[in-house]
C-alpha cells in the first residue's frame, strides 16, 4: 500500500467522527443533516490535501468541523462603526437608514401590508403607486419608477427604447462604476449599439448631432463618477441635449449618479447638478440612485413623462428588476423626510452629519477622549477631512475632525489595532495616518462611541496591552 492510500485510509469515517465528544456538541445544538455535511465536505478536503502531499491530522480535521460547523451561524452582515470620515461609504452600506426610518417602516413590514391591494377598490392594485406621486411631488417629475439599483434603471431605458439600435454617448461618460461594472458593458448587455462621439476631453454638441442617423434612438448624458476632469475640457449640458433631441425627434436622458435631491440643503453642494435643474433642463429621462445622496434604500429611481413611464413598466425587464416591500416602506419613509424638510434641515442621517456645527464636533471628540482614557489609551483632537463617497462630489473636502491616538506610541500596535478592530465581532473600520490610529468623527455618532471603545479595549486586551519604553 503507498504511502498516500495509508494516509487516505487512516482518515476517520462519518460514523466514527460523530461519537467524538466535540462532534456530539455539535448535534446536541445544531440539525444532524447540516452537520454531517460539513464532516462529508472537511473529509473531501483532507482527502484532497492528502492527495496534494500535506499532511492532515484527525484532531486537525475534528478543529477544522467545528470551526466551519460554528462559522456558519455567525452572521456574516454585521454593523460596522464608520470611522473613515467618508459618509456614503460604497462599502459599508452606502448611506446609512438610521433608526427612526427602520422603525417607522417596520410597522409596515412587521405583518401582511397591501402592496399590491387596492384598499378603496378593494381588488389588485400597484405596487409602484406607493412611493411614485411621493417621489414626484419631491422631484417635480410628471411620473416614476422605481427598480432595484440605478444600473438596473439605466438598462430598462436602454432596452426599452433602443434596443437593437444606436445610443450616442461622450467618449468621457463612458465612466466605470463600482465593481469594475462598465457604462460600454451595461449598453451591450441592452442591447443596444454604442455609438461615441467627442474626445476624452472636449465634446461639443456638434459631434452628437454629426453621428445622428436614422438608427438613432437616443442620446445620452452619464454623471461623471468618482472623476474630475480640468484644464482643456468642455462638455454638452443636459439642455444642450434635450434642445438637439427635441429638434430631431430622439429621446434624450441624464444619468444623474447620487441623486441629490437639492443643492440648497448644504453650500458644499452647490457645485452638485441636482434631481429637480435636471428635469428642469427638459431631457426626456433621468435616473439615479436610492442609496447615496437621496440617503434612502438601494433603488434606481427613474423620472419621466407619463407615458415613458408607462412604456418603461410594460417592458418585460420590468417585472425582474422590480422592488419589494422592503425598499418600497424604507424609500416612503424617507421620501416623507424629503417632503417635510425646508432644504436646510434634511432629517436623514447623512445631512444631520454634514451640519453639525464645529462646536459639535469637539464635544463628540472630548468624549470620544474621555472614553479612551478609561482603558488607558490617549488621543487628540484634530482637524481633518471628510469626503461624501458614492461617487459624488469626488474633489469636494467635508471640513472635520478626528480622534487620534497617541498612546500607544509604537506605530506596530497602531497597525494591530487597526486590522483587530475589523476583525472584532462588532467591526470598526478606521484610518492610519501616518502610522497612527484615527477615527474621523464625521461619519460616527454620538451612540457609536461607547461601542467603538469597548471594541478598541476588547482587541487592546487580546493584544496583551503591551508596556512601551
Amino acid at each position: 500500500m503507498s504511502d498516500h492510500h495509508a494516509k487516505l485510509s487512516s482518515i476517520p469515517g462519518v460514523d466514527t467522527l460523530i461519537e467524538v465528544e466535540a462532534i456530539r456538541n455539535l448535534l446536541d445544538k445544531h440539525p444532524s443533516r447540516l452537520v454531517k455535511s460539513i464532516i462529508r465536505e472537511q473529509l473531501d478536503e483532507a482527502r484532497e490535501q492528502i492527495k496534494a502531499g500535506h499532511e492532515v491530522s484527525t484532531q486537525g480535521l475534528i478543529d477544522a468541523i467545528v470551526a466551519v460547523c460554528s462559522n456558519t451561524f455567525k452572521p456574516s452582515l454585521k454593523k460596522v462603526l464608520n470611522a473613515t470620515g467618508i459618509l456614503i461609504h460604497t462599502n459599508l452600506g452606502r448611506a446609512p437608514l438610521g433608526k427612526e426610518v427602520l422603525e417607522e417602516a417596520w410597522q409596515v413590514l412587521e405583518d401582511y401590508n397591501n402592496l399590491e391591494f387596492d384598499l378603496d377598490k378593494g381588488k389588485r392594485g400597484s405596487r409602484y403607486k406607493h412611493v411614485s406621486q411621493l417621489i414626484c411631488k419631491i422631484t417635480g417629475a410628471e411620473s416614476a419608477l422605481v427598480v432595484n439599483n440605478n444600473a438596473a434603471a439605466l438598462m430598462l431605458i436602454l432596452r426599452t427604447f433602443a434596443k437593437n439600435r444606436e445610443v450616442i454617448v461622450s467618449r468621457s461618460e463612458l465612466i466605470e462604476i463600482g465593481g469594475s461594472f462598465r457604462l460600454p458593458d451595461i449598453m451591450a448587455a441592452s442591447d443596444c449599439k454604442m455609438v461615441e462621439v467627442g474626445t476624452t476631453n472636449k465634446t461639443r454638441l456638434s459631434d452628437y448631432a454629426h453621428h445622428i442617423t436614422d438608427d438613432t434612438a437616443l442620446l445620452l448624458k452619464a454623471h461623471w463618477s468618482n472623476f474630475i476632469i480640468k484644464g482643456f475640457t468642455e462638455e454638452v449640458r443636459p439642455d444642450e441635449l434635450a434642445a438637439l433631441g427635441k429638434e430631431r425627434g430622439i429621446l434624450s436622458m441624464l444619468d444623474l449618479g447620487s441623486g441629490l435631491p437639492d443643492n440648497r440643503i448644504h453650500p458644499l453642494l452647490q457645485s452638485e447638478l441636482d434631481i429637480r435643474t435636471a428635469l428642469n433642463s427638459n431631457v426626456d429621462l433621468v435616473c439615479f440612485s436610492g442609496d447615496k445622496l437621496f440617503n434612502g434604500p438601494q433603488a434606481g429611481i427613474i423620472l419621466g413623462s407619463e407615458s415613458l413611464i408607462n412604456q418603461l413598466k410594460k417592458e418585460q425587464m420590468t417585472r425582474a428588476l422590480r422592488v419589494g416591500k422592503t425598499t418600497l416602506a424604507l424609500l416612503e419613509t424617507v421620501c416623507k423626510r424629503h417632503l417635510k424638510s425646508d432644504n436646510q434641515s434634511l432629517d436623514l442621517p447623512i445631512y444631520r452629519k454634514l451640519n453639525r456645527s464645529k462646536q459639535e464636533f469637539l464635544e463628540l471628540g472630548e468624549k470620544l477622549l474621555r472614553l479612551l482614557e478609561s482603558i488607558g489609551l490617549e488621543g487628540e483632537i484634530i482637524p481633518s477631512e471628510g469626503r461624501f463617497g458614492g461617487g459624488a462630489l469626488p474633489e469636494t473636502i467635508i471640513p472635520s475632525y478626528s480622534v487620534e491616538l497617541s498612546k500607544p506610541a509604537k506605530k506596530a500596535h497602531h497597525e494591530k489595532l487597526h486590522f483587530g478592530l475589523m476583525k472584532h465581532p462588532r467591526p470598526v473600520v478606521s484610518s492610519l495616518i501616518k502610522g497612527r490610529l484615527s477615527f474621523n468623527l464625521l461619519s460616527l455618532n454620538e451612540h457609536d462611541l461607547e461601542p467603538l471603545v469597548q471594541s478598541l479595549s476588547d482587541v487592546w486586551t487580546r493584544l496583551g496591552a503591551p508596556k512601551e519604553n
